[in-house]
């Protein structure tokens, strides 16, 4: 059985981001097979003024902590 390719590519991710409290978008790297990928780097992030200056704790590079609305509003509020 041959081992599954892993080839870095890149993709765009638009969530809520509870760190600056808003929408952003978000262009991730990411290597591992097809159905595992896992993103690795961010390239870039709309939330700064210069997107290629990450200034944060990125802690977007975990999907748990992407979120596609605040948190108030999944509350009903």
């Amino acid at each position: 059985m041959k081992a599954a390719k892993t080839v870095p590519g890149t993709r765009s991710v638009s969530f809520w981001c509870a760190e600056k409290d808003r929408m952003v978008t978000v262009k991730f790297v990411s290597h591992g097979s097809f159905l595992f990928r896992r993103e690795t780097k961010i390239l870039s992030c709309s939330v700064f003024e210069d997107p290629s200056l990450i200034n944060c704790s990125r802690s977007c590079l975990d999907p748990a902590n992407r979120r596609l609305t605040p948190d108030w509003q999944v509350l009903g509020y």
